[in-house]
């Protein structure tokens, strides 16, 4: 099995329904071998929730949410970043450096995107072995290093 659904139900943000489909792939040449997984509004089409504000259900009030538009143009992308997310699985993601300050104030390691190289915070900060400016000199499959429960610095990554 390449593909299922681990979750049909509502969205512990609204009550709308929701679906979850996790997928295997060996493809990525970044991540390797992992199961994706996308959470979609199951009533709707996908780009229709997202221009319309309905993907609220999946995304919450997440800055990297894009705005409600009737441009038929825009290209659309999904990530999240809930506050609070589980540390014990997941990296906490911060938009920028006071943010990412404060989540290892609050004892949390973050995933940050980084406009360049010289903003990486040496100190609290790691480039993403993955990364283009780091050489791909592993997949993330083999590195772990964002999985929430490891030790060590945060990454962070180039913009790309």
């Amino acid at each position: 099995m390449k593909s299922g659904i681990i979750y049909n139900g509502p969205s512990l943000l609204d009550g709308q329904p929701i679906v979850v489909i996790a997928t295997f792939s060996n493809r990525n040449t970044k991540t390797g071998a992992v199961v994706q997984t996308y959470i979609l509004r199951s009533d709707i089409n996908p780009l229709e929730a997202s221009k319309t504000g309905a993907d609220f259900s999946i995304c919450g009030d997440c800055v990297m949410r894009g705005e409600p538009t009737t441009d038929p143009k825009r290209k659309i992308t999904a990530y999240s970043h809930q506050s609070g997310w589980r540390p014990d699985i997941a990296m906490q993601s911060a938009d920028n450096r006071a943010q990412a300050v404060a989540h290892w104030k609050a004892g949390r390691r973050t995933f940050r995107v980084i406009a360049d190289l010289g903003d990486l915070d040496k100190e609290n900060e790691a480039l993403c072995p993955a990364s283009k400016e780091a050489g791909r000199r592993v997949q993330c499959t083999a590195c772990k290093l964002c999985k929430g429960s490891s030790k060590g610095k945060s990454i962070a990554i180039v913009e790309h």
